[in-house]
């Protein structure tokens, strides 16, 4: 696997994470 390949997975899994926690973050009526 390509350096470049774990990198674009970590940013994917990074920004769904962030979704998710904005998801979270709304439904606190934060």
């Amino acid at each position: 696997m390509r350096p470049g390949q774990s990198l674009d997975h970590m940013e994917e899994q990074l920004a769904k994470s962030i979704r998710e926690m904005v998801d979270v973050a709304e439904s606190w009526g934060v």
